[in-house]
């Protein structure tokens, strides 16, 4: 090759290396362009966080509060969800695409390790998963299913990094997690609430109103109950409200089905927690249907004292209901609106199977 051979080759070399450093100069502007734009996006977070404070207090405490909490805020609680979901699916998008750095990634582990403390996002997630991707569902699902407050929380920090680290392929935010295992992270929640009670299948006739007086009073508290089992058995009139006898409807159901089936051990009905003091503080009614195809068992209703949530007697009466009803179909249905229950349900096992329509006459 000739001197002018040479120097073209040179000059087309000369012209590669700068378009290689002007495409990466260019992708570094517009990484930190995207950078500036998450960020400002999570500004709008806090502001929205910062403006409905009082809104969404309760939703960020550490356990459910005991009273109802209007659908107006639940709306409130769901539009912050939303915003974040939709930053962390982005956020995780780029670093699967190899857009984000890992150590810049791991600030966006940290807010998710934050979140899936949050007990309504527990409660909610199982509801909107498929509305995300697969990453996203990869990274929240199981530990959602799986969360314990009685484990450590530095093993619960450590656990959701591995398995970030091992869903992403992200060597760095493995490091991070055994980093927060060898320093034992500080603890900065209270541990679950203790109470000592004792679950009971066997009942006697006089017991039947005081179970069924704590059933309507409880589920009364709560609209976000209402489903349209409530609407056939007459205790809603609209699917909204309760009907002022339901207590009353309550007892002569209850009755109904001790005098059909008076303490049958092999098919209980009614399982109750009482506490030390034989308060009662849960109650759960079971039915058995055998009608020429395969027995199946209904949970009807579920309910514990508000008082009393957050201490694991909700978890061990459901885990009652489900040692029961081994081997058999276990169907319930939940009011429409009533996400921490779905949440609940669809995190022991529990799937959708079907949608219920009415039309008011």
């Amino acid at each position: 090759m000739n001197v002018q051979g040479w120097l073209i080759l040179a000059g087309l070399f000369l012209t590669l290396i700068t378009f290689i450093i002007q495409t990466r100069l260019a992708n570094r502007t517009r990484l930190g362009e995207i950078y500036q734009e998450l960020e400002v996006a999570s500004n709008e977070v806090f502001r929205f966080e910062a403006e409905h404070a009082d809104r969404l207090a309760p939703f960020l405490q550490e356990t459910p509060p005991s009273e109802t909490l209007p659908a107006s805020d639940r709306l409130i609680a769901d539009n912050r969800l939303f915003q974040i979901l939709n930053l962390f699916e982005i956020a995780t998008r780029f670093r699967r695409k190899r857009f984000f750095e890992p150590d810049v990634y791991a600030s966006w582990v940290a807010w998710q390790f934050d979140l899936l403390q949050n007990w309504y996002f527990r409660a909610v997630w199982p509801t909107i998963c498929d509305n995300y991707t697969s990453d996203l569902r990869h990274i929240f699902d199981q530990p959602v299913a799986d969360h314990d407050d009685d484990v450590p929380f530095a093993q619960q920090k450590t656990d959701f990094y591995l398995h970030v680290a091992k869903t992403l392929d992200c060597l760095t935010i493995a490091a991070l997690a055994k980093s927060f295992k060898a320093a034992g992270v500080v603890a900065k929640k209270t541990r679950k609430k203790q109470i000592d009670y004792e679950l009971s299948w066997q009942h006697q006739p006089q017991d039947i109103d005081s179970i069924a007086d704590f059933l309507a009073k409880t589920m009364m508290a709560d609209k976000a109950y209402i489903s349209h089992g409530e609407i056939m058995a007459g205790l809603s009139p609209d699917g909204c409200q309760w009907a002022s006898d339901t207590p009353e409807k309550t007892r002569a159901w209850l009755h109904k089905l001790y005098e059909a089936s008076p303490n049958q051990p092999e098919r209980p009905f009614l399982c109750a927690a009482y506490d030390q003091k034989k308060d009662l503080m849960a109650a759960a009614v079971l039915t058995w249907h055998d009608e020429g195809g395969p027995i199946y068992t209904v949970l009807e209703d579920m309910v514990v004292r508000a008082d009393a949530r957050g201490a694991g007697i909700g978890r061990a009466l459901l885990d009652e209901i489900m040692a029961k009803s081994h081997g058999h179909w276990l169907f319930l249905e939940s009011g429409l609106h009533n996400s921490a229950a779905h949440g609940f349900f669809k995190a022991s096992g529990f799937r959708t199977v079907s949608h219920v329509f009415a039309r008011a006459p």
